[in-house]
């Protein structure tokens, strides 16, 4: 019995030490968990920029069968903000969720992507809500490996406005 007693001992310790080392990086790191979650809404938006304009675009769920993609844009600071609304297929959510997944985009949350800083430089944010948590991060510039992965989110949205008509107010 006291043969077994010392390894007993050290599987326990290692087991403890993981499950702390577990903790501190879930607490630490910018990880966010979306297991078991869908996406029910995307919002990215651009500015800060020398003239003030600004450009946003959010996909959200409408219904069981439609999200709705509303789109703001102005050029300068004092413009009033063109807005659009198309409803297109609910499928647009879980295509884009398969991005975010596929990148491990829920490790990016709050994350600095590069230290430079230009004082009259536009922003890019984006924000990715889920059942339960979000994911947000934002950015003056991207490095290129992360800037190929965003570039499939616009790409999806594209394609879902080709088949859609603008809705009238």
């Amino acid at each position: 019995m006291k043969k077994f007693k010392l390894p007993l001992i050290i599987t326990i310790s290692i087991l403890v030490l993981i499950l702390i080392a577990g903790v501190v990086f879930m607490k630490f790191s910018n990880f966010v968990s979306i297991k078991n979650q869908h996406l029910t809404e995307y919002h990215y938006s651009s500015g800060g920029g020398m003239t003030g304009g600004y450009f946003s675009e959010t996909v959200e769920k409408y219904d069981d069968d439609f999200a709705l993609i509303t789109t703001e844009k102005a050029e300068w600071h004092s413009d009033e903000p063109a807005v659009k609304k198309y409803l297109v297929d609910a499928r647009i959510l879980s295509d884009l969720e398969s991005v975010v997944r596929k990148n491990h985009m829920n490790f990016w949350h709050r994350k600095t992507f590069t230290n430079m800083f230009v004082a009259d430089g536009e922003s890019y944010s984006y924000s990715f809500q889920f059942s339960e948590n979000s994911i947000d991060f934002s950015s003056q510039i991207y490095p290129a490996k992360y800037r190929e992965k965003l570039k499939k989110l616009d790409e999806i949205i594209k394609n879902y406005l080709k088949n859609s008509k603008e809705l009238s107010e």
